[in-house]
Protein backbone atom coordinates (compact mmCIF):
# COMPACT_ATOMS: atom_id res chain seq x y z
CA UNK A 1 0.00 0.00 0.00
CA UNK A 2 1.27 3.63 -0.61
CA UNK A 3 1.06 6.16 2.36
CA UNK A 4 -2.09 7.57 1.00
CA UNK A 5 -3.40 3.79 1.40
CA UNK A 6 -1.77 3.40 5.04
CA UNK A 7 -3.45 6.81 6.43
CA UNK A 8 -6.71 5.43 4.64
CA UNK A 9 -6.58 2.69 6.68
CA UNK A 10 -4.83 3.17 9.47
CA UNK A 11 -6.51 6.20 12.02
CA UNK A 12 -6.00 7.96 15.20
CA UNK A 13 -2.20 7.08 16.19
CA UNK A 14 -2.17 6.76 19.57
CA UNK A 15 1.48 6.31 21.50
CA UNK A 16 1.51 4.39 24.87
CA UNK A 17 4.76 4.13 27.32
CA UNK A 18 5.11 1.35 29.03
CA UNK A 19 6.06 1.90 32.37
CA UNK A 20 6.66 0.52 36.21
CA UNK A 21 8.13 -2.84 34.83
CA UNK A 22 10.89 -4.19 32.36
CA UNK A 23 10.13 -6.45 29.37
CA UNK A 24 12.40 -8.49 27.52
CA UNK A 25 10.38 -9.25 24.80
CA UNK A 26 6.77 -8.81 23.51
CA UNK A 27 5.20 -12.55 22.75
CA UNK A 28 1.55 -10.94 23.12
CA UNK A 29 -1.18 -8.62 23.66
CA UNK A 30 -4.29 -8.59 24.97
CA UNK A 31 -6.83 -6.38 24.88
CA UNK A 32 -8.97 -6.58 28.33
CA UNK A 33 -11.05 -3.69 28.36
CA UNK A 34 -10.19 -0.37 30.48
CA UNK A 35 -6.37 -2.31 30.43
CA UNK A 36 -4.08 -4.77 28.46
CA UNK A 37 -2.13 -8.07 29.48
CA UNK A 38 1.67 -8.23 27.49
CA UNK A 39 3.22 -12.09 27.63
CA UNK A 40 6.79 -11.72 27.88
CA UNK A 41 8.08 -15.29 27.49
CA UNK A 42 11.73 -14.78 28.02
CA UNK A 43 10.67 -12.61 31.19
CA UNK A 44 8.51 -15.84 31.99
CA UNK A 45 5.90 -13.14 32.97
CA UNK A 46 2.56 -12.21 31.86
CA UNK A 47 2.18 -7.69 33.01
CA UNK A 48 -1.32 -6.21 33.11
CA UNK A 49 -1.02 -2.60 32.14
CA UNK A 50 -3.62 0.44 32.14
CA UNK A 51 -4.34 1.96 29.07
CA UNK A 52 -2.22 4.69 29.45
CA UNK A 53 1.07 2.00 30.21
CA UNK A 54 1.04 2.04 33.76
CA UNK A 55 1.79 -1.11 35.17
CA UNK A 56 -1.11 -2.59 37.69
CA UNK A 57 0.04 -5.75 38.18
CA UNK A 58 3.26 -8.19 37.18
CA UNK A 59 2.44 -11.73 37.41
CA UNK A 60 6.31 -13.71 37.87
CA UNK A 61 5.62 -16.91 39.85
CA UNK A 62 8.70 -18.82 39.90
CA UNK A 63 8.58 -21.78 41.72
CA UNK A 64 6.99 -25.53 42.40
CA UNK A 65 3.88 -24.57 44.47
CA UNK A 66 0.61 -23.70 43.85
CA UNK A 67 0.60 -20.49 41.46
CA UNK A 68 3.93 -21.34 40.69
CA UNK A 69 5.56 -22.22 37.37
CA UNK A 70 8.96 -23.13 36.39
CA UNK A 71 8.67 -21.94 32.74
CA UNK A 72 5.56 -20.70 31.43
CA UNK A 73 4.64 -20.25 27.41
CA UNK A 74 1.46 -18.21 26.61
CA UNK A 75 -1.17 -16.71 28.03
CA UNK A 76 -5.27 -15.85 27.37
CA UNK A 77 -8.12 -14.35 28.54
CA UNK A 78 -11.40 -16.12 29.35
CA UNK A 79 -14.13 -14.00 28.75
CA UNK A 80 -16.69 -15.77 30.13
CA UNK A 81 -14.79 -15.75 33.59
CA UNK A 82 -13.27 -12.03 33.65
CA UNK A 83 -10.31 -14.02 34.22
CA UNK A 84 -6.38 -14.63 32.82
CA UNK A 85 -4.80 -18.05 32.17
CA UNK A 86 -1.30 -18.65 32.13
CA UNK A 87 -0.34 -22.09 30.41
CA UNK A 88 3.08 -23.85 32.04
CA UNK A 89 4.74 -26.91 30.75
CA UNK A 90 7.03 -27.28 33.49
CA UNK A 91 5.27 -28.71 35.10
CA UNK A 92 1.60 -28.79 32.18
CA UNK A 93 -0.85 -26.83 34.30
CA UNK A 94 -3.24 -24.06 33.57
CA UNK A 95 -3.37 -21.06 36.42
CA UNK A 96 -6.19 -18.49 36.85
CA UNK A 97 -5.83 -14.93 37.99
CA UNK A 98 -8.23 -12.01 38.31
CA UNK A 99 -7.97 -8.77 37.03
CA UNK A 100 -5.83 -7.40 39.63
CA UNK A 101 -3.41 -10.05 38.91
CA UNK A 102 -4.34 -12.06 41.70
CA UNK A 103 -3.74 -15.55 41.93
CA UNK A 104 -7.04 -17.92 41.65
CA UNK A 105 -6.77 -21.62 41.15
CA UNK A 106 -4.63 -24.07 38.34
CA UNK A 107 -5.42 -27.79 37.45
CA UNK A 108 -3.10 -29.50 35.69
CA UNK A 109 -3.30 -30.80 31.90
CA UNK A 110 -1.53 -33.89 30.23
CA UNK A 111 -0.15 -32.08 27.26
CA UNK A 112 2.66 -30.11 27.37
CA UNK A 113 1.32 -27.01 25.29
CA UNK A 114 2.98 -24.10 24.05
CA UNK A 115 0.20 -21.47 22.58
CA UNK A 116 -3.23 -21.00 24.21
CA UNK A 117 -6.45 -19.01 23.14
CA UNK A 118 -9.81 -19.54 24.69
CA UNK A 119 -13.32 -19.10 23.25
CA UNK A 120 -16.13 -19.46 25.26
CA UNK A 121 -16.44 -22.53 27.45
CA UNK A 122 -13.38 -24.06 25.46
CA UNK A 123 -9.32 -23.66 25.06
CA UNK A 124 -7.46 -24.53 22.64
CA UNK A 125 -4.06 -25.04 23.13
CA UNK A 126 -1.18 -26.08 20.30
CA UNK A 127 1.29 -28.90 21.43
CA UNK A 128 4.42 -27.90 22.20
CA UNK A 129 6.34 -30.59 19.47
CA UNK A 130 6.18 -28.96 16.28
CA UNK A 131 6.95 -32.00 14.52
CA UNK A 132 3.40 -33.64 14.17
CA UNK A 133 1.74 -31.00 16.23
CA UNK A 134 -1.98 -31.04 16.73
CA UNK A 135 -4.57 -28.70 18.34
CA UNK A 136 -5.67 -30.18 22.16
CA UNK A 137 -9.53 -28.34 22.93
CA UNK A 138 -10.17 -28.90 26.43
CA UNK A 139 -13.58 -28.21 28.18
CA UNK A 140 -14.35 -27.91 31.29
CA UNK A 141 -14.83 -31.56 32.16
CA UNK A 142 -11.16 -30.99 32.02
CA UNK A 143 -11.37 -33.42 28.72
CA UNK A 144 -8.59 -33.47 26.28
CA UNK A 145 -9.33 -33.90 22.71
CA UNK A 146 -6.83 -33.85 20.29
CA UNK A 147 -8.00 -32.14 17.03
CA UNK A 148 -6.42 -31.47 13.25
CA UNK A 149 -3.26 -33.33 13.32
CA UNK A 150 -0.70 -31.97 11.43
CA UNK A 151 1.44 -33.83 8.82
CA UNK A 152 4.74 -35.77 10.73
CA UNK A 153 6.64 -35.37 8.27
CA UNK A 154 7.49 -31.68 8.59
CA UNK A 155 10.90 -30.36 10.04
CA UNK A 156 10.96 -28.75 12.96
CA UNK A 157 11.78 -24.95 12.36
CA UNK A 158 10.98 -22.44 13.93
CA UNK A 159 7.57 -22.11 13.34
CA UNK A 160 6.32 -18.58 15.05
CA UNK A 161 2.81 -17.74 16.24
CA UNK A 162 0.30 -20.12 15.55
CA UNK A 163 -2.87 -19.09 17.03
CA UNK A 164 -5.19 -16.09 17.96
CA UNK A 165 -8.43 -14.59 18.73
CA UNK A 166 -10.30 -11.48 18.48
CA UNK A 167 -12.89 -12.21 20.84
CA UNK A 168 -15.63 -13.59 18.03
CA UNK A 169 -13.57 -16.47 16.87
CA UNK A 170 -10.24 -18.29 16.62
CA UNK A 171 -7.70 -17.92 13.77
CA UNK A 172 -5.43 -20.93 13.43
CA UNK A 173 -1.87 -21.12 11.18
CA UNK A 174 -0.12 -24.10 11.17
CA UNK A 175 3.68 -24.43 9.69
CA UNK A 176 3.94 -25.40 5.73
CA UNK A 177 0.49 -25.23 5.47
CA UNK A 178 -0.74 -22.14 3.92
CA UNK A 179 -4.59 -22.46 4.23
CA UNK A 180 -5.98 -20.33 7.43
CA UNK A 181 -8.39 -21.98 9.13
CA UNK A 182 -11.17 -20.42 11.72
CA UNK A 183 -12.86 -21.51 14.69
CA UNK A 184 -16.46 -22.89 14.09
CA UNK A 185 -18.03 -22.04 17.13
CA UNK A 186 -20.89 -24.49 16.51
CA UNK A 187 -19.11 -27.56 15.91
CA UNK A 188 -15.77 -26.77 18.15
CA UNK A 189 -13.78 -27.33 14.60
CA UNK A 190 -11.38 -25.41 13.24
CA UNK A 191 -12.39 -25.03 8.95
CA UNK A 192 -10.12 -23.98 6.30
CA UNK A 193 -11.40 -20.33 5.21
CA UNK A 194 -8.58 -19.01 3.28
CA UNK A 195 -5.28 -20.20 1.00
CA UNK A 196 -2.62 -17.93 0.92
CA UNK A 197 -0.37 -17.28 -1.97
CA UNK A 198 3.26 -16.01 -1.83
CA UNK A 199 4.51 -16.20 -5.46
CA UNK A 200 7.61 -17.23 -6.14
CA UNK A 201 8.31 -17.19 -2.40
CA UNK A 202 5.99 -19.65 -1.84
CA UNK A 203 6.51 -23.53 -1.19
CA UNK A 204 5.43 -25.72 -4.75
CA UNK A 205 2.50 -28.02 -4.45
CA UNK A 206 4.50 -30.83 -5.09
CA UNK A 207 7.08 -29.61 -2.30
CA UNK A 208 4.48 -29.12 0.16
CA UNK A 209 3.51 -33.11 -0.52
CA UNK A 210 6.67 -34.47 -0.63
CA UNK A 211 8.54 -35.11 2.17
CA UNK A 212 10.45 -31.44 3.12
CA UNK A 213 13.42 -30.58 3.00
CA UNK A 214 14.74 -28.06 5.99
CA UNK A 215 18.18 -27.05 4.24
CA UNK A 216 16.46 -26.78 0.84
CA UNK A 217 13.70 -24.60 1.93
CA UNK A 218 16.45 -21.79 3.55
CA UNK A 219 18.67 -22.23 0.36
CA UNK A 220 15.62 -20.90 -1.51
CA UNK A 221 14.52 -18.59 1.25
CA UNK A 222 11.15 -20.03 0.52
CA UNK A 223 8.13 -18.47 2.74
CA UNK A 224 7.50 -21.51 4.64
CA UNK A 225 4.62 -20.21 7.23
CA UNK A 226 1.49 -17.88 7.48
CA UNK A 227 1.74 -16.21 11.20
CA UNK A 228 0.44 -13.79 12.71
CA UNK A 229 -3.15 -14.71 11.35
CA UNK A 230 -5.77 -12.50 13.06
CA UNK A 231 -9.08 -10.75 12.29
CA UNK A 232 -9.52 -6.67 12.57
CA UNK A 233 -12.73 -5.40 11.77
CA UNK A 234 -13.78 -7.17 7.92
CA UNK A 235 -10.13 -7.76 7.51
CA UNK A 236 -7.57 -10.83 7.63
CA UNK A 237 -3.62 -9.74 8.70
CA UNK A 238 -1.02 -12.28 7.86
CA UNK A 239 2.44 -12.74 7.33
CA UNK A 240 5.06 -15.15 5.76
CA UNK A 241 7.83 -16.25 7.87
CA UNK A 242 10.52 -16.49 5.27
CA UNK A 243 14.61 -15.77 5.18
CA UNK A 244 13.18 -12.78 3.83
CA UNK A 245 11.86 -9.49 5.07
CA UNK A 246 7.95 -8.88 5.06
CA UNK A 247 5.24 -6.89 6.32
CA UNK A 248 2.34 -8.67 5.43
CA UNK A 249 -1.04 -8.33 4.21
CA UNK A 250 -4.27 -7.62 4.53
CA UNK A 251 -7.26 -9.18 3.14
CA UNK A 252 -10.51 -8.15 2.38
CA UNK A 253 -12.88 -10.57 3.81
CA UNK A 254 -16.00 -8.72 1.67
CA UNK A 255 -13.81 -9.05 -1.32
CA UNK A 256 -10.96 -10.84 -1.03
CA UNK A 257 -8.81 -8.32 -1.88
CA UNK A 258 -5.59 -8.81 -1.21
CA UNK A 259 -3.39 -5.64 -0.01
CA UNK A 260 0.75 -5.83 0.67
CA UNK A 261 1.34 -3.59 4.41
CA UNK A 262 3.56 -0.52 3.70
CA UNK A 263 5.35 1.95 5.86
CA UNK A 264 3.81 3.96 9.27
CA UNK A 265 4.65 7.10 9.71
CA UNK A 266 5.81 8.09 13.50
CA UNK A 267 6.24 11.56 15.36
CA UNK A 268 4.78 13.24 12.30
CA UNK A 269 7.74 12.68 10.29
CA UNK A 270 8.49 11.07 7.23
CA UNK A 271 12.29 10.02 8.26
CA UNK A 272 10.60 8.25 11.37
CA UNK A 273 8.62 4.96 9.86
CA UNK A 274 8.46 1.68 10.81
CA UNK A 275 6.95 -1.42 8.90
CA UNK A 276 4.58 -4.47 10.05
CA UNK A 277 2.16 -5.11 13.02
CA UNK A 278 1.25 -6.87 15.70
CA UNK A 279 -2.34 -8.07 16.81
CA UNK A 280 -3.76 -6.23 19.16
CA UNK A 281 -6.22 -9.94 20.89
CA UNK A 282 -9.69 -10.44 21.89
CA UNK A 283 -10.72 -7.22 19.79
CA UNK A 284 -11.53 -6.55 16.32
CA UNK A 285 -11.03 -2.81 16.20
CA UNK A 286 -7.62 -1.80 16.56
CA UNK A 287 -3.69 -2.81 15.54
CA UNK A 288 -0.82 -2.40 17.35
CA UNK A 289 2.80 -1.67 15.93
CA UNK A 290 5.99 -2.39 18.49
CA UNK A 291 8.32 0.44 18.35
CA UNK A 292 11.67 -0.51 20.13
CA UNK A 293 14.41 1.56 21.78
CA UNK A 294 16.64 0.87 20.15
CA UNK A 295 14.62 2.42 16.95
CA UNK A 296 13.81 5.39 18.86
CA UNK A 297 17.18 6.16 19.69
CA UNK A 298 18.64 5.90 16.14
CA UNK A 299 16.25 8.05 15.38
CA UNK A 300 16.86 10.77 18.03
CA UNK A 301 20.59 10.74 17.35
CA UNK A 302 19.79 11.15 13.65
CA UNK A 303 17.80 14.11 14.32
CA UNK A 304 20.51 15.56 17.43
CA UNK A 305 23.49 15.24 14.00
CA UNK A 306 20.96 17.13 11.97
CA UNK A 307 20.73 19.78 14.70
CA UNK A 308 17.39 19.14 14.33
CA UNK A 309 14.84 17.81 17.23
CA UNK A 310 10.63 16.63 17.29
CA UNK A 311 8.48 17.36 20.05
CA UNK A 312 6.85 14.11 20.30
CA UNK A 313 10.29 12.03 19.85
CA UNK A 314 11.50 14.19 22.34
CA UNK A 315 9.10 13.22 24.90
CA UNK A 316 8.56 9.61 24.16
CA UNK A 317 12.12 9.36 25.15
CA UNK A 318 11.77 11.00 27.96
CA UNK A 319 8.99 9.40 29.65
CA UNK A 320 10.47 6.27 28.33
CA UNK A 321 13.77 7.04 30.41
CA UNK A 322 13.51 4.56 32.99
CA UNK A 323 11.64 1.18 31.67
CA UNK A 324 13.93 1.30 28.02
CA UNK A 325 10.68 -0.91 26.90
CA UNK A 326 9.54 -0.73 23.44
CA UNK A 327 6.69 2.19 22.49
CA UNK A 328 3.15 0.76 21.34
CA UNK A 329 1.51 2.56 18.47
CA UNK A 330 -2.48 1.55 18.47
CA UNK A 331 -4.17 2.55 15.32
CA UNK A 332 -7.84 2.14 14.69
CA UNK A 333 -8.36 -0.15 10.97
CA UNK A 334 -11.46 1.24 8.98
Amino acid sequence: MTDEEMSQHFTNDRLVVLKGVMLNRIDRIIDWGDRFVIFDRRGQQAVIFDTTGNCLAQIKRLGKGPGEYVQVGDCTIDNAGNELILCADQPGKLLWFDRDGKFLREKRVSKCLMEIACFDEYLYGIDCSLQGNTVTRIVPSEEETPILPHRSDCPAMLAGKLISTNGRTVWLSRPFDYIVYALNGGTGEFEPRYRLDWGDEGLSETQLTEKLDEDQIRRDQKTYHVTDVGQVGPYLFAKGISFKTGFGQMIDMRTGEVKSLGWTQLFGSPNCRIGGYGLLENQDRRIVHEVSENVLEIWSEGLKSKGESNAVLDSVMAANAEGMNPVLLFQDVI
